[in-house]
């Protein structure tokens, strides 16, 4: 028996390793592709188009954590196929929902909402938000499913080729017309593209034939309802939950856009766009193939912490050196490899690094917390966070007048913030599980 023990931990332990490898390999050559083209584009679009391309990324991905009530961030756990089928639906149906309340707020405000961020000459693409919003969801969702399934490769494929195609389509208009909306356009084609592209993945698994169908079909109301409920924990908690982290993560390009203009804005977008290469490359990676493992070990009850500690360790280890370079020479690596003019964006990353290795190391403490069913902790804990660190941002580029100074005050607040989610996480992850893996 204890042989037997052993040769599926033996196999578990190589195919977990087998995952990360595919996952890292089409993620890395994602980011290669991204990084080989970011020195054209810095070139042909210049700081202001990236300043104005940032604050509209900022507003997508400060609304997209409400987009499904974070209904998609369930899609892995539960143990039926049928109750995550009806996940994906449910988030679905709601995205729609709340991307046309949306695109009627929008219509309404959108010159003013444009002219607060210095947006007036893109105030119609803020149109362009409703819709990025249900593509999101729809590709989030499947990527939820395919992670599910454990369909590593598809995943990996699709964002290659999605990366490839914006990357090649911004540079081959930006040579004719190299504008902030040309940016905000293809970056929104390129969401459908990848979205349908995970649906082509993951349409044989998800659909069912004509019998289950059948078998299913008259109780598919019920269910929905049924589901919705047991997983009610991710709308009170984990939607405004994730609202505030990406709120966080993403209002100091807007603040630094109100204040001091698209430029500067500019530098903060690309600085954390490359800064967080590490952290779409290796984390997102990790964390993507340790989430099932996660809940399989949690269905099973066993303890989460050597597994949270090794990978959290092992992630640490790595960031060490990518993070500490930028630290010692990040204006001379923008200044030569972007140009001259995103030398400034090089002082921005100094301080981005230290807050940004402790976002890397993270990972599977925050892949974690549903599962020890600490999601309300979390969400106050993520109300702090941005009160914090807006504050922290805002002091600097009010009073202090600086918007390097504004960086590294926020850069610093987020740090120690993150190290003490890190020990509070460790703390609690030995015997804590939430209701339903009990």
């Amino acid at each position: 028996m204890n042989c037997l023990v052993k040769k599926y931990n033996n196999f578990r332990k190589s195919r977990f390793i087998t995952d990360i490898a595919i996952v890292v390999s089409g993620t890395a050559i994602a980011q290669i592709i991204s990084i080989a083209f970011s020195p054209i584009l810095t070139r042909l679009y210049g700081p202001e188009a990236f300043g104005i391309l940032g604050v509209f990324v900022a507003m997508v991905a400060m609304i997209t954590p409400l987009k499904s009530l974070s209904y998609t961030m369930a899609i892995v756990i539960p143990k039926s196929d049928n109750d995550a089928r009806i996940l994906v639906r449910l988030s679905i149906f709601i995205a729609i929902g709340i991307a046309s309340l949306l695109a009627l707020i929008l219509w309404i405000f959108h010159t003013q909402v444009a002219h607060l961020f210095g947006l007036k000459t893109s105030s119609y693409y803020l149109m362009l938000i409703p819709i990025i919003v249900i593509f999101n969801s729809a590709e989030y969702s499947f990527s939820q499913w395919l992670i599910r399934k454990k369909q590593f490769r598809s995943i990996s494929v699709t964002t290659i080729a999605h990366t490839a195609l914006t990357n090649v389509a911004k540079t081959v208009v930006g040579v004719i017309f190299a504008t902030a909306p040309v940016l905000i356009i293809i970056n929104t084609i390129g969401q459908a593209f990848h979205a349908f592209l995970l649906w082509v993945n993951a349409k044989s698994s998800f659909l069912l034939d004509q019998t289950q169908k059948q078998i299913s079909i008259e109780r598919q109301s019920s269910s929905l309802k049924t589901i919705a409920y047991r997983y009610r924990d991710y709308p009170i908690y984990r939607a405004p939950q994730n609202f505030f982290h990406n709120t966080s993560q993403n209002i100091p390009v807007l603040l630094i856009a109100a204040f001091f203009g698209p430029v500067p804005a500019g530098y903060y977008a690309l600085t954390k766009r490359v800064l967080k290469l590490p952290s779409t490359l290796i984390s997102a990676s990790v964390t993507k193939v340790l989430l099932p493992i996660l809940a399989e070990s949690a269905h099973n009850g066993i303890n989460l912490r050597p597994l949270i500690l090794k990978a959290t360790a092992g992630l640490a280890l790595i960031g060490l050196f990518p993070y500490g370079f930028l630290i010692a020479f990040g204006p001379s690596i923008f200044s030569f490899v972007f140009g001259v003019e995103w030398s400034m964006a090089g002082e921005y990353a100094r301080w981005l690094s230290i807050w940004l290795f402790f976002m890397l190391v993270n990972g599977p403490c925050i892949q974690a917390i549903p599962l020890l069913g600490l999601q309300a902790q979390f969400l106050v804990y993520e109300v702090i966070l941005i009160a914090v660190s807006t504050a922290s941002l805002a002091f600097g580029a009010i009073i202090l007048k600086s918007d390097i100074i504004a960086v590294a005050l926020f850069s610093i607040s987020g740090a120690i913030l993150n190290i003490i989610l890190l020990i509070w996480v460790f703390i609690n992850s030995k015997d804590r599980l939430r209701e339903d893996f009990r």
